[in-house]
């Protein structure tokens, strides 16, 4: 069984409090820290996932506009030339595109990729990962966007996909049979690959990677910066009840706990130097406030006036009584002070 360390009956009551304060303190912490953190992690994905759909939306425009009105002007040069070109073809100038926005700071680590299952270039080749998200899409055809993280090259990534689905005819010039494909394309890449899409089909899947490492970073700064502030404000709040526990509970106690002894004492003072007292003249002070421990210290005051007076006649009658019976004990050979004993017994 847990025991505590310090033995609480010898603790102050700002200690108990500040260390009750501090315990309440370190479990909002654990807790908040937790919380703040889930919070944070799905805010900066969310952000993410923003930035990742806008370059999205951004390369789609760009993609239907190059396919409508750019590559049909090329066409007739497409079908003469020997060589193919790669320029030519929207997920190229895509590509392209995007590697012209990794250069700004914001997107350097950001990776692009049209991954399809069964590709014209080998390098959008979907992995098993890959293909069981256009897999998804798929199957549900109201389904526009997944995210989350995986792990590729031992690397964990978080990930934003949207579904590339083709409805473009002009896209069928080159990928609906090989025999009707440009020569130059099947030179260059051969006629197993890329075929026999059909309009409406899901391609692939486009889809952005960020390292995971910067998308939780981000989420873990902005949550210690939110515990560093609040542990401050605690702090700062922290010193400032301690110091009005001390003002307005402590010292007004410490005299009553004073007055107290002293009546608790078998020999007290009398009562005219009771009154008048330092305690006293503090509770005084005290009695003044309309608050509990106002009241608690008129209730002292009357306490220790009542107990002094009854001290005080309780020392005239002794006094009386030793005089009384004083010249009989000492001829009978008894002390003063054994006559005062036995004075207050008989008393008792």
């Amino acid at each position: 069984m847990f025991k505590f360390p310090i033995d609480r009956k010898r603790l102050k009551l700002s200690s108990k409090f500040t260390i009750i304060l501090g315990l309440i303190f370190l479990c909002g912490s654990v807790l908040s820290y937790g919380v703040l953190s889930h919070l944070q992690s799905q805010s900066a994905q969310r952000m993410v996932t923003e930035q990742s759909v806008t370059l999205i939306n951004t390369l789609n425009a760009l993609r239907d506009e190059y396919a409508d009105n750019i590559r049909p002007l090329l066409k007739e040069e497409l079908d003469t030339t020997p060589e193919f070109t790669p320029e030519t073809v929207p997920s190229y100038v895509v590509r392209q595109v995007f590697e012209s926005f990794r250069e700004q700071e914001a997107f350097k680590d950001y990776l692009y990729k049209d991954a399809a299952p069964n590709p014209t270039n080998p390098r959008d080749q979907a992995d098993e990962f890959e293909t069981a998200l256009v897999s998804t899409f798929e199957q549900n055809p109201d389904l526009v966007e997944l995210h989350g993280f995986r792990e590729l090259n031992d690397q964990s990534l978080y990930y934003v996909a949207h579904p590339l689905k083709l409805t473009n005819p002009n896209c069928l010039i080159c990928h609906s049979t090989p025999d009707v494909a440009p020569k130059n394309l099947i030179k260059t890449y051969g006629p197993e690959r890329g075929f026999f899409w059909e309009l409406g089909d899901i391609i692939a899947t486009q889809i952005i990677y960020v390292p995971a490492q910067q998308v939780l970073w981000e989420a873990q700064r902005n949550t210690l910066v939110t515990i560093l502030i609040f542990m401050v404000i605690f702090g700062i709040t922290l010193l400032i009840l301690n110091r009005l526990l001390r003002q307005l509970v402590l010292e007004p106690i410490r005299p009553m706990a004073r007055v107290a002894t002293q009546l608790s004492q078998p020999d007290l003072v009398s009562s005219s130097e009771l009154v008048q007292a330092q305690d006293l003249v503090s509770l005084d002070r005290i009695s003044g406030s309309g608050d509990e421990l106002g009241q608690l210290a008129r209730i002292f005051q009357r306490m220790a006036r009542v107990i002094a007076s009854r001290e005080q006649d309780l020392l005239v009658q002794l006094q009386n009584s030793i005089n009384q019976v004083e010249p009989s004990a000492t001829r009978g050979g008894l002390s003063l002070d054994a006559v005062k004993r036995l004075i207050l017994r008989s008393q008792n």
